[in-house]
């Protein structure tokens, strides 16, 4: 029995001496790294509701972000399943790493992304010039698209409010803000489309930690802004400057370093504090044109006229090129939103801040991975 114990003794020293030998100890330098760990959740009826986790690792010069996500739905987990994936950003060598997890593999891609994204395809697309109008000669702006029905821009309206203060949101003392812009249109009978998008935010006072990790989060956008600006579509519908304060209610970028004549930019950039929740929410209204509507729907038409109402671009007309073969005013009218639930909601939480010291090997692809594809 003796000799027994001793020998599964000695079985057991040997197999964990070889799990030790197999898993070589990471002595790449430790630097200070910002940690942001939040939680996320997506809703609305243009994409199917989903949640899942962020863990955002940065340094001025790269910056890595470990994604989970889950459907709410059984059937399209089922489908789709869960994922685990990451993307790194070396702004250093110029480049974005996108690993997944479960299958241990990566993608390396310019640091604008790994191509066939939906921005890119609108980048494509505007300077192929298929987003303009076919029928127009001019760069003036038709709202009615040269249609029988004739559209008005309205006046845009952007408002800050302050809601409410001293609530425990996430384990931190917060204060509200909710941020509103409502863009539209109205036809000549006075019938009036809206876009309304609203930003609500909780607001803490910065600790130590916060501050630093702003600073370091502003160092990393500030850089990465520079090399992929101009290769970035959505540079052309947002200024640097309002891209900055955007990053910094989002706690990426410390607000106080930045200026603006715009008012917009002055409002956001007036929010005090730190954000630990943001729940960002689109509404849509959709009712010019009502005859023009009723006839293109007769007629099996798939597009509309080219007003605010249907969202980017136009909700019922993305839904007539998914159902070419059921153009009906079913169709359209299943899809036309209800200006009372949002057409997108997202809710974005921290669960914690903090900055410290992190090994050079966050911000490599692992050894054992396989490369899949390099662009």
């Amino acid at each position: 029995m003796k000799n027994a114990t001793s020998l599964l003794a000695v079985a057991v020293a040997t197999a964990l001496t070889a799990g030790c030998a197999s898993t070589p100890k990471d002595t790449t330098p430790l630097r200070e790294t910002a940690i942001l760990t939040s939680k996320y959740s997506l809703a609305g009826n243009i994409l199917p509701d989903s949640r899942g986790t962020q863990t955002v690792y940065t340094r001025p010069d790269r910056r890595r972000i470990d994604y989970t996500l889950k459907f709410d739905n059984w059937f399209m987990n089922s489908m789709f399943g869960g994922s685990d994936t990451s993307h790194i950003m070396r702004l250093d060598n110029n480049l974005l790493w996108v690993l997944d997890n479960d299958d241990e593999t990566y993608k390396e891609c310019p640091l604008t992304g790994c191509g066939a994204s939906m921005w890119e395809q609108m980048k494509a697309k505007m300077d192929s010039g298929e987003m303009q109008a076919d029928d127009s000669s001019d760069d003036d702006y038709d709202p009615s698209a040269g249609g029988s029905c004739e559209l008005t821009p309205l006046k845009p309206t952007f408002k800050v409010t302050p809601k409410a203060t001293g609530r425990v949101v996430n384990g931190f003392t917060a204060d509200q803000y909710i941020a509103s812009w409502e863009i539209g249109v109205k036809d000549q009978h006075g019938n009036v489309d809206k876009n309304l998008f609203t930003l609500d935010f909780w607001m803490v006072d910065a600790d130590a930690a916060m501050q630093r990790s702003w600073q370091i989060n502003g160092q990393f956008q500030q850089r990465y802004l520079a090399k992929v600006a101009g290769d970035n579509p959505m540079a052309r519908y947002l200024s640097e400057d309002v891209y900055k304060v955007i990053s910094g209610i989002a706690g990426d970028t410390d607000k106080q370093l930045l200026s603006s004549t715009s008012p917009i930019v002055q409002k956001l950039n007036a929010l005090e504090g730190y954000p630990v929740s943001l729940k960002f929410e689109w509404y849509v209204e959709s009712n010019t044109c009502p005859e023009e509507r009723r006839m293109q729907a007769e007629a099996g038409q798939q597009e509309e006229p080219a007003g605010f109402g249907g969202g980017m671009g136009s909700i019922s007309s993305i839904a007539g090129s998914l159902l070419k073969e059921q153009a009906s005013q079913q169709a359209a009218d299943y899809f036309k939103p209800d200006p009372n639930e949002p057409v997108l909601k997202y809710i974005y939480d921290v669960t914690g801040i903090e900055v410290s010291q992190q090994r050079d090997s966050r911000f490599n692809v692992p050894a054992d991975y396989d490369l899949t594809d390099r662009r």
